[in-house]
């Protein structure tokens, strides 16, 4: 079995830049095959595929410190809270709309993949179940 370094450079320069730290264990890579190869979203959960999106592309700006708009993306409850997803229906979801046509994050900002958002997709059209 082989066994891969991961390095996140998103982290470091947000640290430099003075923008928040997520610790190494709150969160999980994505689960980009389960959605990328069309399993429907089936195994996507919000802590290990969707969260770390999130809080890596929307969470400098929508956290509980800074929550432009008045939207907080960085747990569970407040995505559900937000009124940015239609559980279900990705689209009819604003937060999966923003993502795809590259509303948010903002111009300038990195983008999630394409993978990325299919995975917020899946999630979205699985029911946006919790974990």
């Amino acid at each position: 079995m082989r066994r891969w370094l991961v390095v996140i450079p998103v982290a470091l320069s947000a640290a430099v830049s003075g923008g928040c730290m997520v610790q190494v264990d709150e969160v999980a890579a994505p689960r980009v095959p389960t959605a990328a190869a069309g399993g429907g979203g089936a195994g996507v959960g919000f802590v290990g595929g969707v969260q770390p999106v999130l809080l890596e592309f929307c969470g400098q700006c929508h956290s509980p410190g800074s929550k432009s708009g008045d939207i907080d993306l960085t747990t569970y409850d407040s995505v559900l809270a937000s009124g940015m997803i239609v559980g279900g229906a990705p689209d009819n979801s604003k937060l999966v709309a923003m993502m795809e046509t590259k509303a948010m994050p903002p111009p300038g900002s990195p983008k999630p993949t394409p993978e990325q958002i299919a995975v917020v997709r899946a999630w979205v059209a699985a029911g946006a179940q919790a974990d």
